[in-house]
């Protein structure tokens, strides 16, 4: 009897998440350290963590416009984090759909 083989009709067929464009305007984005960018972000969290409460009251109260302008930062770091995470999760979904299908066609070319 012979054993069925996985082709590529098999693989569950599914379209790229991201276009080229969108990859380089990511990348483009998320690699700056300028104003307004991923870096300077990451950095204003960095240090708000290295910060204690009295440092950060006394910034609060003196920099009231610069506390505002990182707080928005830090909130801008944090929903570019969770877009990250959503990202991360769809690509681990197909890595490990691809290594199922791998391992299944081992299988059957062994059997």
């Amino acid at each position: 009897m012979a054993k069925n083989k996985l082709t590529w009709k098999d693989v569950p067929d599914f379209e790229p998440a991201l276009t080229s464009e969108q990859v380089e305007k990511f990348e483009k984005h998320a690699g700056g350290n300028g104003p307004g960018s991923v870096g300077m972000w990451r950095r204003l969290m960095l240090t708000t963590l290295a910060r204690d409460r009295e440092t950060l009251v006394k910034f609060a109260t003196d920099g009231t416009d610069a506390f505002a302008e990182c707080a928005e930062g830090i909130i801008e770091f944090k929903n570019h984090a969770k877009g990250l995470l959503k990202f991360a999760e769809v690509a681990e979904a197909r890595m490990c759909g691809a290594a199922g299908i791998a391992a299944h066609r081992k299988e059957c070319q062994a059997a």
